[in-house]
């Protein structure tokens, strides 16, 4: 669904709407603080920070398997 809707890269502005930082500023800040759960990249001739949709898909499906393996029944 990523893909779908951002294409095979998301910008710094998108990143925050998917991992639901609140500002672009957060999620470079967490980003050189080495907080940030997923790696961005710089891309010749392109400005700002960038990310695959297929590392923010895993990150998300990883957080996902832990949740679901913390669940008490």
């Amino acid at each position: 669904m990523i893909m779908q809707k951002y294409g095979p890269l998301l910008s710094l502005e998108e990143i925050r709407d998917v991992l639901k930082y609140k500002t672009e500023e957060a999620v470079k800040k967490a980003y050189y603080k080495g907080t940030l759960p997923i790696k961005l990249v710089k891309i010749e001739g392109r400005a700002g920070l960038f990310c695959s949709a297929q590392a923010i898909a895993d990150y998300i499906d990883q957080v996902d398997k832990e949740g679901s393996e913390n669940v008490m029944a």
